[in-house]
């Protein structure tokens, strides 16, 4: 069965254009805000948290976007978080122009609709690599015929590693404004994290938090439980969005230790909301040795 007749999909490719981006201290704080951080490095605007990478590569996704969906989306068809992967080589330093680009990677029919996914870089105007990224965004409902291309690497925790108990648990609450304030901070102005009655008509429960807040989150609770509360150490945060989590929310973030990484130690995540379903799973974060 091919995809509905108001959806197309693009041809899986090379890299976009590569966008030149100035970043600056007041996009940072305001993330930094929109995420509830509290380290006044990120708050001052001296450097920016690790997600705040997901908020200058906007343009070099969009295109991405464009190539793989090149006619747009219905507005009953949302585009949901999937997976996100995110390698952190050196922090972004506001007052700093950075460099951007993205490539479509490829399509991946699932029961239930259609996984696209992406390949993101950022490097400074010296050629050094800041950030990677992979992502797949879920089109629910979206039929398509056969896989075309690359997947984002995979990942899966050690068997049994979760049947024992985590070594650090974290409770956080989002606000009931989040997804407003993060809207505007990360760029994100996608309807069914802005409007109930968008939300419901997609068939979603209501207003959901934004994927990338949640994981800004998860980060957070990491780095207080695991690293002394230097998000900066952590180097690698990987997940998979498999439940919505609402504003005004609580969310438990349960740990498990899973080795040494080549810069430290090495660690599985999952994220749960009070009615015990599973928001983020298959929860992979590094975290480099302290100084």
């Amino acid at each position: 069965m091919g995809a509905p007749a108001s959806v197309i999909l693009g041809t899986p490719g090379g890299w976009t254009e590569e966008f030149v981006v100035e970043v600056t201290a007041l996009q940072t704080v305001a993330y930094a805000a929109a995420t509830n951080e509290h380290d006044p490095r990120f708050l001052s605007g001296e450097v920016a948290c690790p997600m705040f990478a997901t908020v200058p590569v906007r343009s070099a996704v969009r295109a991405a976007f464009a190539q793989a969906m090149p006619e747009g989306l219905p507005a009953s068809v949302p585009r949901l978080a999937g997976e996100q992967d995110m390698h952190f080589h050196r922090p972004i330093v506001p007052g700093r122009r950075i460099r951007c680009r993205a490539r479509f990677l490829g399509i991946s029919p699932k029961s239930s609709g259609t996984t696209l996914a992406y390949q993101i870089e950022t490097r400074d105007c010296d050629d050094a690599l800041l950030n990677e990224q992979y992502m797949t965004t879920f089109l629910p409902g979206v039929r398509w015929p056969e896989e075309v291309g690359e997947r984002a690497p995979g990942w899966a925790p050690p068997a049994g590693i979760q049947d024992a108990a985590p070594v650090a648990r974290a409770v956080q609450r989002f606000d009931t404004d989040q997804t407003f304030r993060y809207s505007e901070a990360s760029g994100d102005p996608s309807r069914w994290h802005l409007d109930d009655a968008v939300a419901r008509a997609a068939g979603l429960p209501g207003i959901i938090i934004h994927g990338l807040c949640t994981m800004a989150f998860l980060g957070r609770a990491i780095a207080d439980s695991l690293a002394g509360g230097d998000v900066l150490r952590v180097s690698r945060l990987r997940v998979r969005f498999s439940r919505p989590i609402f504003p005004g929310s609580e969310m438990t973030t349960q740990i498990w230790a899973a080795g040494e990484s080549a810069e430290g130690r090495r660690y599985v995540c999952e994220a749960i909301r009070p009615d015990g379903e599973r928001v983020i799973t298959n929860g992979l974060a590094e975290v480099r040795r302290g100084t």
